[in-house]
């Protein structure tokens, strides 16, 4: 009965993933034809069954944002590419892509640039797949935990048990940073602005100062929330309070 149950959940995930693929092949014939919107509702189909599954994929990502685009829905498309950075963070097309977005809004915004070696710790920790950092993360955590055991037990010579205790923690402790880092950004909280224009005040009310105003398309941080607004910050250190409802969160 057990082996009926698995082959049956194997052959529901099966059909599942031809679903999938076959709504993206179809979103693939919409954008090739230039239906922009027709490509828009068949990829979006294809990402919901996805991550209904708790799963998510560059490509489709991708594609929306570039379907988004082609159709003139710069903040869609900003949402989208983002969302696309976040799965590959150093992929040179949505970079590339996200750096033609920006150069059309109208909020021209100076992100302060990074040092040298805060460019390349980030490349690093960037390029490293995030289950991957995990994985190496738990083996040194195992060898941490059975170098200290043999130290306990006094069955064998110190010094090289030391030694090992010791690289074991170095690369432990570089590891840990990097799958911290890495983290971070995945659980980082943006959004992007959903209305022509947006009031940022200086409390969460609007009978407070007006700071300053955000346009469509603007990625902003998100710090907290508060009777319909939320705090938000720019790239540029810019923050204030705007109402919830004109923005959309990167997933």
């Amino acid at each position: 009965m057990k082996n009926w149950i698995v082959l049956l959940l194997c052959l529901s995930s099966f059909a599942s993933a031809s679903d999938i693929n076959a709504l993206y092949q179809k979103g693939a014939a919409a954008y090739a034809a230039k239906d922009y919107d027709k490509a828009i509702k068949l990829y979006g189909d294809a990402a919901s069954e996805l991550a209904a599954r708790g799963e998510k994929s560059f490509d489709l990502m991708y594609n929306l944002g570039c379907a988004s685009f082609r159709k003139g829905d710069l903040a869609s498309a900003r949402l989208y590419f983002e969302e696309a950075r976040r799965i590959q963070p150093l992929n040179p097309s949505v970079k590339r892509n996200l750096a033609i977005l920006r150069s059309r809004l109208s909020d021209k915004i100076k992100i302060p640039p990074a040092g040298a070696v805060e460019n390349a710790y980030r490349h690093v920790y960037q390029s490293i797949p995030y289950p991957v950092l995990e994985g190496v993360l738990l083996f040194f955590w195992l060898l941490v935990f059975i170098f200290t055991g043999l130290l306990i037990s006094g069955r064998f010579s110190r010094k090289p048990l030391y030694y090992g205790l010791g690289v074991s923690l170095i690369f432990l402790l570089m590891v840990f940073g990097l799958a911290n880092s890495r983290a971070g950004e995945l659980t980082r909280r943006e959004a992007i602005v959903f209305q022509p224009e947006v009031e940022v005040f200086s409390e969460p009310s609007t009978s407070s100062s007006l700071l300053f105003r955000i346009h469509s398309g603007t990625l902003v941080g998100l710090e907290g929330e508060q009777s319909g607004f939320v705090h938000i910050i720019l790239p540029d250190g810019m923050n204030g309070w705007a109402r919830k409802q004109s923005f959309k969160a990167i997933r």
